[in-house]
């Protein structure tokens, strides 16, 4: 999805004063310089810009949809709010990896009204013709006293699935604001109000079509002794005993279980001028039953017997489902009643616990990546002097020496100019993946049998990422009290497994930081989903994966793993720059995570999505942890863990 370069928002905002004359002295005092003709009594009205410095690009992330090719995409959503004291960060006081104690989490009351600002579009920045990297406010009040600023912004959300996606608290609307009422939301990509229920009507559309075909006429009386074929096929529909009864009803599933059953009974129907009999009976009514809805059976020479989708009505519609509402194919389950006879769609399967009580996964729970989003937590500087033409080649503020330079720390009544001191960083975390084979031969879990992986055998078409909470605070740390959810990032183009490494592709995330040292930190589960394009069915480790299905292989991020992990290379920096300073996780706001996918065998090859909190997924893997600006992760997917 989307590619962000650590620190590469090198920029920060300057308040410019609206006065039309020059200070007289560049001190701060009060005494040398005369007041702010707008001061009120409480503040000070400044015109000022937010200024997006670069040396050799702007924001960056993912080629065409992320800010990868010098490009800035624009910034909505956008608050300062002033604060005298600066709001201290929550961090480990020792500032080390394995630090155990914690700094009381503190709440900080706003001392002032929020300021909401307008939104930067795009060509603000890029396509200004003087090569400005700012954008001008005007007639801004700053409260005098101030001496620090909480700044946030996000980028685009035009499109969700690829520029992500965030609610953002209107913290400006709310009287006596507090950090704690400030909150960054996943958006969920199904809702259970009712506003997206052609998820659950399909996927019982799709039970009940294949309730009727189970049942058709004469099929649960067929003994083995009948016919062995027909007989199995049935056990399987309705028990598929690799995956507990379970099965998943995309459509694409749907059309192979379909197929797989009408080439057992087309050719044992009753022929035109034959005899009736008990197997053609059977037959007769499965062909019967599968072409009431749906599917056509085609009678065309060299294609006899073979399922396509109906031309007219609802069919058109729902060929790629659930991929068409970016719902993973995989979630979609169905399990049979044994009691009533009838396959039921499992709309609201539960989440489970961690002990696998319910082992697959809630779809209701997936949401969209992250979208962009900055923050600050800064000291500011000001002085008496009107900046008339902001000073752009100061792209690195931080290594600014602002004191020499005369300005002072807090909004006087004097001032003119302020500027925020730290630089805008990333409030969201990147990962970074790649993916290989390690042999152009995969074996499945049939009996020696070799699957080919050629060029374009299994594109890579989704990822999902467990681990996350819902939302998070006023320092793009989860809430604690914060809901479970899966990312589900399906905006992957191009991406191939191969014997060579592929391209790497993005995903914007939340930081996964829990509560603790690094031994407390969680090890975050993912599943890649990928797509049988090899033209052969091979068996996984819950069911067989046809031609032109997609799968799912897992893999662990563990960053507490005893071998192959080195420690993050914090930067230079002020800690409260960073929250939690010094403890690594697998994922760290304004941090790029990296992970190799090498895949090894398709033994372990999902069929349904599990649950990926569970401690008994079949991962199949080994992991090569390396911190570098985040984690950095080579993981083999499919080998074998006893």
């Amino acid at each position: 999805m989307k590619k962000i370069n650590h620190y590469v928002l090198n920029g920060a905002i300057a308040l410019l004063s609206t006065a039309g004359f020059v200070a007289c002295s560049s001190s701060d005092d009060v005494t040398d310089a005369p007041v702010n003709p707008t001061y009120d009594g409480k503040s000070v009205k400044t015109q000022f810009a937010i200024n997006i410095a670069n040396e050799s690009s702007k924001t960056r992330m993912t080629a065409e949809n992320t800010q990868n090719s010098s490009n800035f995409l624009g910034m909505g959503n956008i608050y300062l709010i002033p604060f005298v004291e600066i709001p201290t960060e929550s961090k480990y006081v020792d500032g080390a990896q394995t630090g155990s104690t914690p700094e009381t989490s503190k709440e900080y009351t706003f001392p002032s009204d929020v300021l909401k600002l307008a939104a930067i579009s795009n060509s603000e920045i890029d396509n200004s013709t003087d090569n400005k990297n700012y954008k001008i406010y005007n007639d801004v009040s700053i409260p005098v006293g101030t001496k620090n600023f909480l700044f946030y912004g996000t980028g685009p959300m035009t499109d969700k699935v690829k520029n992500g996606a965030l609610t953002v608290t209107d913290i400006s609307s709310t009287s006596g604001n507090t950090t704690n009422k400030i909150k960054f939301s996943l958006v969920d990509i199904a809702t259970t109000d009712g506003a997206n229920n052609t998820l659950t009507t399909v996927s019982g559309d799709f039970a009940a079509y294949l309730t009727t075909i189970a049942n058709a006429t004469g099929w649960a009386e067929l003994t083995s002794n009948d016919d062995a074929t027909l007989y199995q096929a049935r056990t399987n529909l309705i028990t598929n005993p690799s995956n507990g009864g379970v099965r998943g009803v995309s459509a694409i599933a749907l059309k192979q279980i379909v197929q797989d059953i009408v080439t057992l009974a087309y050719p044992k129907q009753t022929p035109n001028g034959g005899t009736e009999t008990t197997v053609s009976k059977v037959a007769d009514a499965i062909c019967t039953a599968v072409k009431a809805k749906y599917f056509d059976i085609s009678e065309t020479a060299g294609s006899k017997g073979k399922v396509d989708w109906k031309s007219t009505g609802v069919e058109k519609t729902i060929k790629t489902f659930p991929r068409d509402l970016n719902i993973p194919d995989g979630a979609m389950l169905m399990t049979w009643n044994n009691t009533e006879n009838k396959f039921e769609a499992t709309a609201n399967p539960s989440m489970g616990t961690t002990t696998g009580s319910s082992p697959f996964i809630n779809f209701y729970n997936l949401t969209y990546p992250a979208c962009i989003a900055y923050r600050a937590n800064t000291p500011l500087a000001a002085k008496n002097e009107e900046v008339s033409t902001w000073p752009t080649q100061y792209s690195s503020w931080e290594s600014y020496d602002w004191t020499t330079q005369g300005w002072g720390q807090e909004v006087l009544v004097t001032t003119r100019s302020i500027a925020l001191q730290n630089n805008i960083q990333y409030g969201v975390a990147q990962l970074e993946a790649t993916v290989i084979a390690a042999s152009n031969l995969l074996n499945d879990n049939s009996d020696n049998n070799m699957v080919s992986v050629t060029a374009n055998a299994f594109p890579v078409k989704g990822i999902l990422i467990g681990g996350q909470k819902s939302d998070v605070n006023w320092e793009y740390l989860p809430n604690t009290s914060a809901s479970d959810k899966v990312v589900y990032d399906s905006d992957i183009n191009n991406i191939n497994l191969t014997t060579t490494e592929s391209s790497p592709f993005y995903t914007l995330l939340f930081d996964s930081y829990t509560t603790g040292p690094i031994a407390n930190q969680n090890t975050i589960r993912i599943a890649l989903e990928l797509e049988n394009n090899s033209g052969a069915d091979f068996k996984g480790i819950d069911g067989v994966v046809a031609a032109g299905q997609r799968f799912y292989l897992l893999a662990e991020l563990d960053p507490k793993a005893s071998s192959g992990v080195t420690a993050i290379s914090w930067p230079n920096t002020n800690p409260n720059r960073f929250p939690q300073f010094g403890i690594g996780r697998t994922f760290v706001q304004d941090f790029k995570t990296k992970v190799k996918f090498t895949v090894r065998t398709l033994k372990n090859a999902y069929v349904t999505i599990p649950d990926l909190r569970s401690i008994k997924l079949k991962l199949g893997l080994s992991v090569d942890l390396q911190w570098q600006s985040g984690l950095t992760f080579d993981v083999p997917l499919g080998g074998t863990i006893n």
